[in-house]
């Protein structure tokens, strides 16, 4: 079983297969490729699009051409927060084509569980209030990294495209628990 995590969005979305993260940016200066720790973190520009459409399209062939590299079977992606401002038709737009996508996927059949943030906040920090610094210090405290520090050490701690890598990876740690719970025997057999 391959899982991933995934944090998606329009503007940074992130996903994180075992030890490497993939996100999406439209600031030149991250479309990089960084290793922090054991990690591998790569960084690729947003493809130029003509209509929203167009976009989300994009956006889910880019996380399915990832998933089907890692031949991923399951994927734990962050449910919509419902205390979401801006542009929440747009974003659920564009999650749901990407829910059409993985439904589609002829690539594998591939599970796809819905995550409540609050239900990761509290995983990752024991708290499911907590804040993007909430997530990165713990983030920190379970890899030894900072990565902060590595990524986005010119802005304000807790933004993109650090504090989607730290979701994603949150949202695969998440997933694997929640797998090995899955499959552990109950006590009752």
């Amino acid at each position: 079983m391959i899982i991933a995590g995934i944090d998606y969005s329009l503007g940074c979305p992130a996903i994180f297969v075992q030890e490497s993260c993939y996100f999406r940016t439209s600031i030149k200066k991250y479309a990089r490729n960084f290793v922090v720790g054991k990690y591998e973190i790569y960084g690729s520009l947003h493809e130029n699009w003509a209509s929203p459409a167009e976009r989300y399209g994009q956006l889910a062939s880019w996380v399915e051409h990832i998933l089907e590299s890692h031949k991923v079977t399951n994927v734990y992606l962050e449910d919509y927060s419902y205390g979401s401002k801006g542009k929440v038709f747009e974003i659920g737009e564009n999650t749901g084509v990407l829910k059409y996508v993985l439904w589609k996927s002829s690539f594998a059949d591939v599970t796809l569980h819905l995550v409540s943030p609050t239900a990761v906040k509290k995983f990752a920090t024991g708290k499911g209030s907590s804040d993007k610094w909430g997530m990165m210090e713990a983030f920190e405290k379970k890899t030894g990294y900072n990565i902060h520090n590595e990524i986005t050490p010119d802005k304000e701690t807790g933004t993109s495209p650090s504090s989607d890598i730290v979701d994603s990876f949150w949202i695969l740690k998440y997933g694997e628990h929640d797998a090995l719970s899955r499959n552990k025997p109950s006590d009752k057999e």
